[in-house]
Order: structure tokens, then sequence, then C-alpha cells
């Protein structure tokens, strides 16, 4: 097995080198010089490289997707560990992963509760392992196992991306619930309405509905919905408290390519339905919310 190369140094990919470390060589590189060594290239990070993991935001998965392919061995696997959706044609990681590679190379996803805070602070975490590939699959479990990690392995590379997505939507809305100051019964309530909505969002994008009731589904949902290292919640607390958010998140960046993918189904969403009417459509958040109460 050659070294393992983490594409993107900011909080995640940092709190991944320190999981793989006692293992294979890790190899980490940034566009920004000082998030990897001084004399790290994109090449020299990629090629040769068994695992590729590219811990980046969606917006900016497709460009590194590009930049690195040329450099990637044959039997490399490139692993997506965003939680988005990007692009035209709104796609998924899945579909971003399968259409941005080279025809043939394998592929797989990485999700699930894996705060990058609490996995630099010596704490545990879990991780999904899905892609297509069986090969891919167990070779990056593999790699994971035995690191503070949990580790299952999913057949459902849809169903996970998706579940990655829609965690952070939702978090969204439960960071909206928190600054509303709803207690801890109406947030339960809120979590059961994202779970049963989940499963029918996952089923009509061509996941699976189980998906969504392991660590990629309802545990990616409590961990980041209700823990304050959660950009996702604290973005969704922004948006109520101040009227808008000075960063950015997965969440709110993906909610519009969600929603046009599921277009009418919307109408059968209505705890998704209140976040969109909040974070994209700018209606109040008590009247949005409120309405899910009447």
């Amino acid at each position: 097995m050659g070294h393992v190369a983490i594409i993107g140094g900011g909080n995640l990919g940092s709190a991944l080198a320190d999981i793989l470390s006692g293992g294979p060589e890790v190899r980490i590189w940034d566009k920004d010089p000082a998030k990897s060594s001084p004399d790290m290239t994109l090449e020299k990070a990629a090629a040769g490289a068994s695992h590729v993991f590219f811990c980046l935001p969606s917006w900016v998965l497709v460009k590194a997707l590009s930049e690195a392919a040329p450099f990637l061995a044959p039997d490399a696997v490139a692993i997506g560990m965003s939680k988005g959706m990007e692009g035209e044609k709104h796609r998924t990681i899945d579909e971003i992963l399968g259409d941005s590679l080279p025809q043939g190379r394998s592929w797989a996803i990485v999700s699930g509760p894996m705060l990058a805070a609490e996995l630099s602070a010596g704490q545990a975490g879990a991780a999904v392992v899905a892609s297509p590939d069986e090969r891919a699959r167990e070779s990056t479990a593999a790699l994971l196992r035995g690191r503070r990690l949990a580790v299952e392995l999913s057949h459902d590379p849809r169903g996970v991306a998706l579940c990655g997505v829609l965690k952070n939507v939702y978090s969204l809305g439960l960071g909206i619930a928190a600054a509303l100051e709803w207690p801890d019964n109406l947030r339960g309530l809120y979590v059961s309405w994202a779970v049963r909505e989940c499963v029918i969002v996952l089923t009509a994008l061509g996941g699976e509905g189980a998906t969504v009731l392991g660590p990629a589904g309802l545990g990616d949902l409590v961990a980041t919905g209700f823990s304050p290292h959660s950009r996702n919640r604290r973005y969704g607390e922004e948006i109520v408290k101040n009227g808008s958010c000075p960063f950015e998140s997965e969440g709110c960046a993906s909610l519009p390519h969600l929603l046009a993918r599921i277009g009418d189904l919307r109408g059968q969403l209505v705890a998704l339905d209140a976040v969109a009417r909040v974070a994209v459509e700018h209606e109040k958040a008590a009247v949005a919310f409120g309405g899910l109460l009447s």
C-alpha cells in the first residue's frame, strides 16, 4: 500500500491526518501553503497514493478532482468527504465522483458523525464507507478501522451522499429552532419529522430509506444538529439572530440544489419547507417555524 493523500488541509483534513497517524505515510496538500508542508505540491501528494481523501466543500470538489485526476494512480481510490450538492445538474457527491474521475476509476464516500473539533481533540467518531466497488469499500474501511472510528460499510452511496446533504439542511433547522428557544421536547419532535422526511427523499432520489436510520443519517443529524461545533447549526442560529451569517455552510449552499432535485415533493416535507422558507426565501423564522406547531 502506498502513502495516503489528503487534499484540503482545513479542520476536517487535519483531523483525518490525526486519525491516520501511526499508519501509512500521510501527505496533505492545500492551496493555502500554510496548511501543508512548504514543499508539498498537488502532484507530490497525489501521485502514487493508494487512497486520496478530498476533504473539501462540495462547491470546490469538481475543480479539485479535475486538477488531481492526472496524478492519480490507476488503482488509487478517490474518497469524497463532502456533504453537499453542486452545479447546474444539482449533483450529489457520488454523481460528482462518478462523472469527474476517468472511467473505471475507484471511488468511495466517507460520511457519518465525524465532527472535526472532536476528532482533533482525541475523541471518537463513526464513519460509513460507501462505494459501488467492493475493493474501494474494504480498503478504505481498513485504513480507518481501529483509529477511534466505528466503521460501517454501505452498498448505498447515493443514500449516504443524500444523508450528508439532508443532515446539514435539517441541522440548519435545529439551529433555527434553538435560536427561537424551542424546548428540547419540540426539537426532539423536529428530529422525528426530519427522519421521516429523509426517508421520503432517499426513496424518491434513488437511495435506500434504511440508510437514514444508520450513522450516516440519524447519527450524523443528531451530532451535527445539537453540537456547538457545527457550522450548519450555527448558521441557522445566526440567520435568526442577525438576519444573515458571516460564513458559508454546506447546508445553506446545498439547499437550492436539493429543492431543485425534489421538485413538487417539497409539499410533503413540512420541516424542510420551513427551513427553505427561512434560509432561501428569507421569511421570518418565527412565522415559518411557528406554522409547524399550529
